[in-house]
């Protein structure tokens, strides 16, 4: 059971669900007990009013079903309801004065009638549109979402009192129609022409968020946005006469429910369909007809305007054996251009394979093949490791894999788009001719990782080589030489008869054991830091804090460290090292802390200070190079940047 299955709030659907079916019962049964037919229902707005908010509402509810904590569901319910109270107060109000109901009962029901709807499609719906799909606001700043917020909540309630108060009867003439809630003299014609004023910008502002999340959303945010873009361009499409003449269809307004019907399939099921594809062929064949019917007429009225009244069947025929003949080039073009913009260049597998860059590595190429052909997700793996992706991974279910040949073990592996159930012919072109240059890459990658191994590997040897020899000379040698010079001392002491020939010869032999002696130390210091051996990583730093007089150098081990390899000790000593000595030159840092800690298989060090932003603006030079180049030898990492307080130093070190 998922934590949404265990919501509480999902009991709300519930509720919203038979509130709607009761209102949607009283509102057929009133129209029955009316005797309205189809026109009535039609005529009244009754039908569509029932349609939109019954969408509304179920829309709504099956958000907060699946997505409980999503808040377009809750607004969708309330903006549903809302328009089902009015359409169900309407029947209502013409069988209480026709049945002589109380004359407060009619006033009260015209009241909700008038109150309503306008609170649900004017407020709360557009609400919810800027709070689709995720059910929070667009993003920083988001105080300036919640005002907007309160402004569209603000003209609703306006728009809505105006309705509630406004001393109009409902019924010319019948005053058991005027609302219950009425005030007389209330500046009706005011109130409205200033909502009209603020209402305005509410469509801009719900425009806006929709841009804001297509910039910063991912593909799936993107995908989501075209289900509502779809619905809202068969609406505006249905009711186009509407738009430009202020008057149409009555029931081509029940296309308004395509709004909330989209959002819910948007939110729940977004992989329901391909919407891309859909847009695609939308967008081709409504722009085909445009064109055509625009060239047909532009034909006629330029071929008209030249030749006599009588050719107008000529005319007409000209023009349409043209449009005829563009009819199909047209279609080629535009599929080709709105294509393009939806699956990137796909239709073009050979510019595809060219496109590819060669200069950069395997990261560079599935980033640029994932944005060229519009693809959700791009992996390289082998033997099922990944080692390259781009976009976020999709369900196993909605992903396709193509060996790469050159690279035995390797694979190629392609996220479907939404709606896909297999990769598109046109894709698996492109993609299969652009999968030998991911094998070199791949073979490239490989090679370069055996000779930084190899690399890894001598660097280890050397130093356990190193570390023996130094403990050879430190441990053998060095006390050797050191017991010579002073036997040579007793010696001398022991010499009965001084000749200035034995002095002479015992001073020279002192000489030259002390001069061996000083180079056999000078090798075993070079070869490896005295500290390390005594105290280990961790007692060579602390000691070289204690020593430090400024800046103060604190060294923290967040857990015992196991047991480190000469080399991965020597190369962490000497990075902590250079780290310090950058600090006391370039910074006016009074502390540095050096933190050391194991994680996935590193050694990780942090070193950072508090000299403010002075270091900051130091160019990085030889000290910063040696320090990445040390740890790259062992397959390692360093990063040096500045920060608020001062510089940060961050070494990674494999220890296997």
């Amino acid at each position: 059971m998922t934590e949404d299955d265990a919501d509480p709030r999902r009991g709300w659907t519930l509720v919203g669900a038979g509130v709607a079916v009761l209102l949607l019962t009283v509102a057929a049964a009133g129209g029955a007990a009316l005797g309205w037919g189809w026109s009535d229902l039609v005529e009244t707005y009754t039908f569509t009013n029932l349609l939109i908010g019954a969408a509304f509402v179920l829309s709504g509810s099956v958000i907060g079903w699946h997505r409980p904590r999503n808040a377009v569901g809750v607004l969708f319910a309330l903006a549903g309801l809302a328009h089902l109270i009015s359409a169900a107060c309407y029947p209502l109000v013409l069988i209480g004065v026709s049945g002589g109901w109380p004359a407060p009962l009619t006033r009260a029901l015209a009241g909700l009638f008038s109150g309503s709807w306008p609170m649900g499609l004017t407020a709360l719906a557009l609400v919810a549109l800027l709070r689709f799909p995720d059910g929070r606001t667009a993003g920083a700043p988001r105080w300036l979402w919640r005002v907007a917020e309160v402004w569209i909540l603000v003209n609703g309630v306006l728009s809505a009192s105006s309705g509630l108060v406004s001393p109009a009867p409902l019924i010319a003439g019948d005053p058991a129609t005027v609302s219950l809630f009425a005030v007389a003299e209330f500046p009706v014609e005011f109130v409205d022409e200033l909502t009209g004023v603020l209402g305005a910008p509410t469509v801009f502002l719900v425009i806006a968020a929709f841009v804001v999340r297509w910039r910063r959303g991912d593909d799936r945010a993107r995908r989501q946005l075209l289900w509502l873009f779809l619905a809202f361009f068969a609406m505006l499409l249905l009711n186009s006469q509407r738009w430009l003449t202020d008057d149409g269809p009555i029931l081509l307004l029940a296309s308004t429910a395509f709004i909330p019907v989209a959002i819910g399939i948007a939110i729940v099921r977004e992989q329901l369909l391909d919407i891309r594809l859909v847009w695609s062929r939308t967008l081709t064949y409504s722009l085909l007809i445009l064109l055509v019917v625009g060239l047909y007429a532009g034909l006629v009225a330029a071929v008209a305007s030249v030749v006599p009244p009588e050719a107008d069947r000529p005319v007409t025929i000209v023009a349409a054996v043209a449009v005829a003949l563009l009819f199909n080039p047209l279609r080629i073009l535009l599929q080709r251009l709105i294509s393009r913009a939806f699956f990137g260049t796909r239709g073009d597998p050979v510019r595809t394979a060219a496109d590819v860059p060669t200069d950069g590595g395997l990261a560079d190429v599935l980033a640029h093949l994932r944005a060229t052909l519009r693809l959700s997700h791009l992996a390289v793996a082998r033997d099922g490791r990944v080692l390259a992706e781009d976009g976020a991974a999709p369900p196993e279910r909605d992903a396709v894999a193509l060996a790469i040949a050159a690279e035995p073990g390797a694979e190629l592996v392609i996220g479907l788009r939404s709606g896909e159930r297999s990769l598109h012919r046109k894709d698996r072109q492109a993609l299969t001719l652009v999968l030998p240059s991911i094998g070199l890459l791949l073979r490239e990658q490989r090679l370069l990782e055996e000779v930084r191994r190899t690399r890894a590997l001598s660097a280890q040897e050397r130093e356990r080589d190193r570390a023996r020899l130094h403990r050879d000379l430190h441990d053998g040698l060095g006390p050797l030489l050191t017991g010579v010079a002073l036997r040579l001392d007793a010696i001398a002491n022991l010499v009965g008869r001084r000749d200035d020939r034995v002095d002479d010869a015992i001073a020279r032999a002192r000489a030259e054991v002390r001069l061996a002696l000083d180079s056999v130390r000078r090798v075993v210091y070079g070869l490896r830091p005295v500290a390390l051996g005594e105290g280990g990583l961790v007692g060579a730093l602390q000691e070289q804090a204690r020593g430090e007089q400024s800046p103060v150098v604190d060294v923290h081990v967040d857990e015992p460290l196991p047991e480190l390899s000469p080399a991965v000790e020597l190369t962490a000593y000497r990075i902590a090292m250079e780290a310090l000595a950058n600090a006391r030159r370039h910074s006016r840092a009074s502390a540095v802390s050096l933190t050391l800690r194991t994680q996935a298989g590193d050694l990780r060090m942090v070193i950072e200070d508090d000299g403010g932003e002075t270091f900051g603006t130091v160019v990085p030079g030889a000290g910063i190079r040696s320090m990445r180049e040390r740890a790259e030898e062992l397959r390692g990492q360093v990063i040096a940047e500045p920060t608020a307080r001062g510089w940060r130093v961050e070494a990674t070190i494999p220890l296997a």
